[in-house]
């Protein structure tokens, strides 16, 4: 046992009591999509970040809504990366009847309480991808093809 362990110093019980709640408090965190629930449009996220106070990998996050930008939609796929930002209060009343709820539970900052923003990169992640111009320049290229094709 270490001597301050035993002999408390000035202010320590708050330092305790303020660790003690920072641990529990869950803000945000970058993660790495294991899977992609088509149909319920969820993920199962690995955190990317451990807590610096473990050595342990971080529990996964599953059942995560996906946030899709006005309601369009995009392929995911697992080794995505993401950033997963925790609510304030329990989502599962509003996530399984929507509108406007009462929390089923008094959790606060949980990380059973996440939103999955995909679409961030590490830097070492960061390989350049198509832009929309030259997407819709493949497209409008293979259609050209196509009915060539059905003409000749």
């Amino acid at each position: 046992m270490r001597i301050d362990e035993v002999i408390q110093q000035p202010g320590q019980v708050e330092t305790l009591q303020r660790d003690a709640i920072f641990e529990s408090l869950h803000v945000a965190v970058p993660g790495v999509v294991k899977s992609y629930n088509t149909s319920a449009r969820t993920v199962t996220v690995q955190p990317a970040v451990r807590d610096w106070r473990r050595t342990d990998a971080p529990p996964l996050l599953v059942d995560v809504p996906v946030y899709y930008p006005g309601g369009y939609t995009f392929a995911v796929h697992p080794g995505d990366e993401c950033l997963v930002v925790f609510a304030d209060t329990c989502i599962d009343g509003w996530f399984e009847h929507g509108g406007v709820s009462v929390p089923v539970s008094a959790r606060r900052h949980s990380l059973s309480d996440g939103f999955a923003f995909v679409g961030f990169r590490s830097r070492t992640n960061t390989t350049p991808g198509k832009d929309l111009d030259a997407i819709l320049a493949d497209i409008e290229e293979r259609l050209e093809r196509l009915e060539g094709s059905e003409q000749g």
